[in-house]
């Protein structure tokens, strides 16, 4: 079962991803499902509970690409100034207390059953909702790598900003009316400020939730919602200025720093249609005529300082810049670009944002296999990448693109020279992980042989009765952990080895379940739930009895 988060290619049945450790679908992934699960997420097609509010959003922009919920340990890569996370809070529950851990710090615990989280794009701030039910909410609560905050009660929705210096958050809901009171939360100063008492709140569609910027200053929310006179009206938070009207009938879904640059849904005069539109001081250029008719799996793909923006529309893709008219980039779409691990990225329910300075000389995917753009935005196509990269790692200086094709051979090629020759390094491949920088690959062949092979040399093996999903990089990349002899029932030996030397065991690996890592961390869980954290190297020590790992 492939992982939706990372791309992985887990055996049937698996409840975790064996490389990022992300919990597994019981429906498994495949291309019709795939559009379901992107509307499900983040859609904003499917906000009909009132008239005028559905009127305004059911041509708003579709679903992004669900693969980055857990980013931590995709094998994926950007080459343009990309920021990777060093930082990791990973969240574990008891029947009532959350338990947290953040790097390599002591646990600390939360009082109250886990509802969500949601992680900084850098990955050392989080917010977590506890003991909510739809009539009152929860309790919100922000966590560093250290220690917890709570921030307010009665919460029923929240949006953390990208680099978490800002929460915005719903309380006091009016269920009948589909309102509550906005709050602005400012995690440094711990200062709340209140931003209306009449802001629209739908409960079952988190793609309504306000818009705030990277730096938590600026939000976007809608309010003013009038039955009688079918209208819904944005209004902006810049900054320390006071909230104004940004305009009727209009859904923002990205607003940037300062608000120099704002990504919108507008609807027609007469409702019959919607555009993507982007605000930049006094321009106001359209990026997309008419939502209603653009395929569901349509994506918006944002640099780190929402300056960029890549998009599809008529089956091409198309870029806009500083808020700028959008120009061609490739005739065939663009679902999403290729990171490194532990890179930078966070998913905001109508967006895909990448912590890169630029969307230039980078990978992208789609359903074809992967393009490379290069600085002028010009793409080309990789000749012989699988669709979606899957199964496919870009080294971090971006000059080594392995991947396995159709056909399950290995190969190695640079991705950034239009005219290199891919070279074959071995065949029967059934998955593959590398080390950061591309030159030791360690894969599994057809009767789970564990082989490593360093530049294009010649490939040694490791080991035996190896399982392929859950090999695991330790975070400097130099240890691959990894299961023998494994079984569901009674789970698998925990081995090692250092940059492809022989096998070591790890002491008390025994009945091991699943295996995972963080830009910080490695865990895994026994098949008694038992959790053990390592900082990376061989040395695991216990962390919880009888943990769940569902978040």
């Amino acid at each position: 079962m492939k992982c939706e988060y990372c791309s992985h290619d887990n055996e049937p049945g698996v409840k975790f991803c064996g490389k990022c450790g992300a919990q597994i679908p019981d429906k498994p992934m495949n291309d019709d499902n795939k559009a379901d699960i992107k509307s499900t997420v983040s859609s904003v097609t499917n906000m009909v509970k009132a008239k005028p509010l559905s009127k305004l959003l059911k041509f708003a922009i579709p679903a992004v690409l669900v693969i980055i919920a857990i980013v931590i340990a995709s094998s994926m890569f950007s080459g343009s100034g990309v920021s990777i996370a060093k930082d990791s809070i990973n969240f574990f529950y008891e029947e009532d207390m959350v338990i947290v851990s953040g790097n390599n710090n002591p646990k600390f615990t939360i009082d109250g059953v886990m509802h969500s989280s949601q992680k900084s794009l850098d990955g050392s701030k989080a917010v977590v909702l506890t003991d909510y039910n739809y009539e009152n909410g929860g309790v919100l609560w922000f966590v560093t790598t250290s220690n917890q905050v709570k921030i307010a009660e009665d919460v029923v929705g929240y949006k953390l900003s990208d680099t978490g210096k800002g929460v915005a958050y719903y309380t006091d809901f009016d269920s009948e009316n589909s309102i509550a009171s906005l709050y602005l939360y400012d995690t440094a100063s711990k200062k709340t400020t209140r931003l209306s008492d009449e802001a629209t709140f739908l409960t079952y569609e988190p793609a309504i939730i306000a818009c705030i910027s990277p730096d938590g200053k600026s939000v976007a929310f809608t309010s003013d919602y009038d039955i009688s006179n079918d209208e819904v009206i944005t209004h902006i938070k810049v900054d320390n200025k006071p909230v104004e009207k940004f305009g009727e009938n209009m859904v923002v879904l990205a607003i940037s720093d300062g608000g120099k640059y704002i990504y919108y849904a507008k609807v027609s005069n007469d409702g019959s249609s919607a555009s993507l539109r982007v605000k930049s001081g006094k321009n106001d250029n359209r990026l997309i005529s008419d939502l209603s008719s653009v395929r569901s799996n349509t994506t918006m793909i944002l640099n780190e300082d929402y300056s960029q923006v890549i998009f599809n529309r008529n089956d091409k893709a198309y870029i806009s810049q500083k808020g700028n008219e959008a120009t061609k980039i490739s005739n065939s779409l663009i679902d999403s670009l290729m990171l490194p691990s532990g890179s930078q990225v966070a998913y905001n329910y109508n967006n895909f944002v990448f912590g890169v300075s630029s969307l230039e000389n980078n990978i992208a995917s789609n359903s074809d296999g992967l393009l490379y753009i290069n600085d002028k935005f010009e793409t080309a196509r990789i000749s012989g990448s699988p669709s979606y990269g899957y199964r496919s790692f870009v080294s971090n200086d971006g000059k080594r693109l392995v991947f396995v094709s159709s056909s399950d051979i290995l190969y190695v090629i640079d991705p950034t020279k239009p005219d290199a020759e891919r070279i074959e390094l071995a065949e029967d491949v059934k998955t593959f992980i590398s080390s950061n920088d591309g030159k030791t690959i360690y894969y599994i062949n057809d009767v789970d042989e564990l082989w490593c092979v360093k530049g294009t040399g010649k490939p040694t093996k490791i080991s035996d009765d190896v399982t392929g999903q859950f090999l695991t990089m330790s975070p400097n990349s130099n240890k691959l952990f990894f299961l023998v002899d494994h079984s569901y029932d009674n789970g698998g030996e925990l081995y090692y080895t250092n940059n492809g030397s022989k096998r070591e065991k790890i002491s008390g690996g025994e009945e091991v379940g699943s295996i995972w890592s963080t830009p910080s961390n490695i865990f895994f869980v026994t098949v008694d739930y038992d959790l053990y954290r390592s900082s990376g190297n061989e040395k695991f020590e216990l962390f919880q009895e009888e943990a769940n790992i569902g978040y």
